[in-house]
């Protein structure tokens, strides 16, 4: 065995040991499952958890919790007439003739469904020639005034609107949701499913699978353009989601290395260098590498591979969207400095080779924890593990617990008379060293005392 595979397989067993173990990462991806729910006004929608905690590739407390929240009576469609027969629904007719690849307008065919009825028409835009178009900026405003109370009674702050997304937050987390609306536009998938594929991956299975999946619009327009105001980007989320459901260890810690390094060393210089510019490369690897090279062996010269194309994408200002590649995700996001920083940047963890990871505070600290206390350092880890499972199962049970209007202590409240959530939180407890009882004797309000449990939680998984 060389140095690179030692090196590789040490670097493996450490992001088992920090929470990225595949048995982990696949239980996360069970928890944040898809499930259809009533939320909102009462209005029907599909929630998804994507991003990190969808992947189930983010711990519990790193990362932003990602949603998007689809209506389930909005289409958007290339030819609407296929869906004009269907009642209660709303339709829009996409117009990608004179938008960049990857986003389209929305011209209003009819009114009909009651998701985001009221928002859609403050959110209208007539033409010169009289036709309706939905504005994005108009739309992702009306949604956050629309939030603003549920969110306030709840406890929880509205951030400054990044993108499509209406982020709010609380002393622990943010959350960022993406209101979005179904999207049919076949070319688009047909291209995907149909190209050439030289290593087999992804699987027909997965490629039949993911031919059954919508696409979505969400309000964003292209940074730069003249009709940015009116024009939605097309997503495959689920698509992505999917992919990654798939992907073996060794792929999916490669996709997590990117992003540690994205978020501890390239996103000081630019913001741009986001986690889904990191899924993207990885998918690209992922279909131009044959399986057999994906072992945990071969981490290091893998993953030396991804930031090679990641190197090359920056210095050409060129990076196809994986889904549809004529969209280039760096298009009018990265200008001649940032480009030549991040090239040199990452020209020098290529020259740190295996010591790359000493930039990464989470995996520094872990590396000095092996070598000096390796059996101490084993068992919180897998003490750590166990309090997410306990955490991540007792959201689930909150999630079902979920009825329109409800607000978070209502919620709570209703979750406590849960058996088996009541006895998970105690098993957190213990697991913790965290004492309700002597913290009461002691005079603390139950309210000091839940601050300083979320803090303590906050601090074992972070």
């Amino acid at each position: 065995m060389n140095s690179s595979e030692e090196a590789s397989l040490n670097v493996s067993e450490m992001m088992d040991r920090l929470g990225y173990s595949y048995e982990m990462v696949k239980f996360r991806q069970q928890m944040a499952k898809e499930r259809p729910v009533t939320w909102r006004n009462n209005l029907a929608e599909t929630i998804v958890v994507t991003g990190g905690k969808g992947e189930g590739t983010a711990l519990y407390c790193e990362s932003d919790v990602d949603c998007m929240y689809i209506a389930d009576d909005v289409i958007c469609a290339d030819n609407p007439d296929l869906f004009i027969d269907r009642e209660n629904v709303t339709l829009f007719k996409t117009e990608r003739q004179e938008t960049p690849p990857g986003y389209t307008l929305l011209k209003m065919v009819r009114f009909g469904g009651k998701s985001y009825e009221d928002q859609i028409r403050l959110s209208i835009l007539e033409s010169n020639t009289g036709t309706l178009y939905l504005s994005n900026q108009l739309f992702t405003n009306a949604i956050e005034m629309t939030d603003r109370p549920n969110r306030f009674r709840d406890g929880y702050i509205s951030e400054e609107t990044s993108g499509p997304s209406t982020p709010s937050s609380n002393e622990y987390q943010t959350f960022d949701e993406v209101s979005c609306f179904t999207c049919s536009c076949p070319d688009i998938l047909v291209n995907w499913l149909s190209r050439s594929r030289n290593h087999a991956w992804p699987s027909l299975d997965t490629i039949h699978e993911i031919s059954r999946l919508d696409g979505h619009v969400v309000p964003v327009g292209f940074k730069g353009s003249s009709n940015s105001d009116r024009e939605w980007r097309i997503c495959y989320s689920l698509a992505e989601l999917h992919l990654f459901k798939t992907l073996g260890d060794t792929q999916l810690k490669i996709y997590i290395l990117l992003k540690q390094i994205a978020k501890s060393v390239l996103q000081p210089i630019c913001k741009e260098i986001t986690s889904y510019v990191m899924k993207n490369i990885v998918l690209w690897v992922c279909e131009s590498r044959n399986a057999s090279v994906f072992k945990n062996e071969m981490l290091m010269r893998i993953l030396i591979d991804a930031l090679l194309i990641l190197k090359l994408s920056i210095s050409e200002n060129s990076l196809p969207s994986y889904m549809i590649p004529d969209r280039n995700i760096f298009a009018g996001r990265l200008d001649i400095y940032q480009r030549n920083q991040l090239t040199r940047l990452i020209e020098d963890l290529l020259k740190d080779g295996k010591n790359m990871f000493l930039r990464i505070g989470r995996f520094r600290e872990a590396m000095l924890l092996v070598s000096m206390v390796p059996n101490t350092f084993k068992k919180y880890c897998e003490k750590r593990d166990k309090v997410e499972s306990l955490m991540l199962m007792m959201g689930r049970i909150r999630a079902e617990a979920f009825r329109p209007g409800m607000s978070v202590r209502e919620v709570n409240n209703l979750s406590w008379r849960n058996e088996l959530y009541c006895s998970m939180w105690m098993q957190i407890n213990v697991l913790i060293r965290f004492d309700h009882q002597a913290l009461r004797q002691a005079g603390m309000t139950d309210e000091e005392i839940g601050d300083l449990w979320a803090k303590r939680l906050n601090q074992f998984l972070s």
